[in-house]
């Protein structure tokens, strides 16, 4: 069995005591076991491969879906940009982990197009199984790649609203000429499928622009950026950490691999509930000289928009003056809707929420929790992993 993470942390500390008064310590053994990867995982792999004809080696890229039952069976889907032709794939496979948490994975693929083929990679888990990074041994085939825990897990769900507010953007890849390419940049989520972006890219290339964005409830989607001379389509992954996976499929030939991280913590109201009888309520309080606005948006817990009819939208824009304090209300309108709200709040603000039944004289107070890791927390909510969150402050 794995050892929890607080007793690996206490095993670690009192080794340390025991070495400093000059006694023999021995770290706990890994136990690792089929047992040990169990879930939902999204991939990411980037190298050389041959080329369908295998003539000629060509720059790859992967990003995909593994299921793992625990068990030592996996099912999942993929797309792969192999030379800038764009290959969606389903996949199903065995693995097997030794005691030391190295594996060896077997995968049967089946790409939309082309022959079935299957494929063998070494792995070794890390962080509990969290994560893994592999490698293909295979002749002319020079992949790595992570697979990181989905952001969904049970019977939660991602939806546009998953992804607000500013990201950072880190990736490198080939344009159809062959020339390496690395790009930086920042895009910026709105919750409601819409972004904006600038990159710099080498070969010299500066851009900014538009675009959209789209997020499945199984927490995988796509984006387009497109202005200023650069357009990038991509699929995503968001992971249980909040980082946003990418592989390009532009149809120009190019390759891109990287990912996009949260520049600032995301804030979540975990959970929405009016009509029905239930009530909520969102308090914003303003310590600083400047007036300040921000959105928020609201998801349902199937993933998709809220539609709130006190705001007229899925989403509303909080203003705030100077040294002031604004309530946004959800009352209790038409039947029960429930979900969550997402937005990121400007330094100096905090916040507070109410929910409850309408008719109850102290609704139930929950106070706004900030979450890297982009998971809704608390009893009955859809988010991964339950955990305690300090009252907001930014």
């Amino acid at each position: 069995m794995n050892t929890p993470r607080g007793l690996r942390d206490t095993a670690r500390t009192m080794c340390g005591l025991l070495l400093f008064v000059g006694l023999a310590c021995l770290a706990p053994a890994q136990n690792c076991s089929v047992a040990s990867l169990d879930g939902t995982h999204f991939f990411q792999l980037f190298g050389t491969a041959p080329d369908a004809a295998g003539t000629r080696i060509i720059a790859w890229a992967e990003l995909g879906k593994l299921t793992s039952d625990g068990a030592g069976n996996y099912t999942g889907t993929g797309t792969a940009n192999a030379g800038g032709t764009i290959v969606p794939y389903g996949i199903k496979g065995t693995y097997t982990v030794a005691p030391s948490c190295s594996g060896t994975q077997t995968l049967n693929i089946t790409p939309q197009g082309f022959p079935a083929y299957t494929a063998v990679e070494t792995f070794w888990l890390a962080e509990g199984g969290a994560q893994t990074v592999s490698a293909t041994p295979e002749a002319e085939y020079v992949l790595t790649g992570h697979s990181y825990e989905s952001a969904a897990a049970g019977t939660s769900a991602c939806g546009n609203g998953s992804l607000i507010g500013s990201y950072s953007f880190l990736g490198s890849g080939y344009l159809s000429t062959a020339a390496a390419v690395n790009i930086t940049g920042q895009v910026v989520f709105d919750g409601q499928g819409g972004l904006m972006f600038q990159v710099a890219r080498n070969p010299t290339l500066n851009a900014s622009g538009g675009g959209t964005y789209s997020v499945s409830s199984d927490c995988t989607g796509t984006a387009t950026l497109s202005g200023g001379g650069y357009t990038g389509d991509f699929s995503l992954a968001i992971t249980g950490s909040g980082d946003v996976l990418v592989v390009s499929t532009t149809s120009d030939g190019s390759i891109v691999s990287g990912t996009w991280q949260p520049q600032l913590f995301s804030l979540l109201l975990p959970q929405v509930a009016f009509g029905g009888g239930w009530y909520t309520a969102m308090y914003f309080t303003n310590t600083t000289n400047a007036a300040v606005s921000f959105p928020v948006s609201f998801t349902a817990d199937s993933g998709t928009p809220l539609m709130v009819p006190s705001f007229g939208g899925t989403s509303t824009q909080v203003a705030i003056p100077a040294k002031g304090t604004t309530l946004i209300e959800m009352p209790n309108t038409g039947s029960l809707s429930e979900g969550y709200a997402a937005f990121i709040m400007p330094p100096g603000v905090s916040g507070t929420a109410f929910s409850g039944r309408a008719l109850l004289a102290n609704p139930i107070r929950r106070r706004l929790c900030h979450s890297r890791r982009r998971t809704r927390v608390g009893p009955g909510l859809p988010g991964m992993k339950r955990r305690t969150s300090p009252p907001l402050r930014s």
